[in-house]
């Protein structure tokens, strides 16, 4: 019982530093097509931007783009339940003694949110790529491979300016 308290203030605790700190976004329209990035023209980016690289048919376009609106409003109220969690949790971190299991409870919550979100991103691009060919599917495995050579090299160059020395694993 007494190490329970003990993770659940420690839940707390880091939910009331992140909440101040700004790290947890509070605001609406943070990220998303809706969102400030997408006014900027910042709204393909990832997986999805490679696909303006491969040549698709015409049917190709028509059928992704389905898929793409079925997901989104599929996943809409999951962003949506993210939002009102987040704004539960910041209301109660700027109490002055918040409860502890409540709070913790709701960044369980939102965890397994965010799971669920990425798990549903991941299968409908799996479903994406069912719709491409053998040639797009090389193409697209190809550009994959150095979206990620690129990022590992970002991630190195940021802990090199921290003075880290990079994880051996990647």
């Amino acid at each position: 019982m007494k190490r329970r308290n003990l993770t659940l203030t420690f839940l707390a605790a880091s939910a009331a530093l992140l909440a101040t700190t700004g790290a947890l976004p509070a605001e609406e329209g943070h990220r998303g097509p809706r969102g400030p990035r997408a006014e900027r023209g910042h709204h393909a980016r990832g997986p999805m931007q490679a696909l303006g690289t491969l040549d698709l048919t015409e049917a190709q376009r028509e059928e992704i783009k389905a898929l793409l609106e079925t997901h989104r409003e599929m996943i809409e109220p999951l962003h949506e339940e993210g939002r009102m969690i987040r704004e539960e949790i910041k209301t109660l971190t700027e109490q002055d003694a918040p409860d502890a299991e409540q709070l913790g409870s709701l960044m369980l919550e939102g965890k397994a949110l965010r799971e669920e979100i990425r798990s549903a991103r991941e299968a409908s691009w799996e479903e994406v790529k069912t719709l491409l060919t053998p040639e797009q599917l090389e193409k697209l495995a190809l550009l994959e491979e150095m979206h990620q050579s690129r990022r590992h090299e970002r991630k190195e160059r940021r802990e090199g300016r921290r003075g880290r020395t990079p994880h051996p694993e990647g």
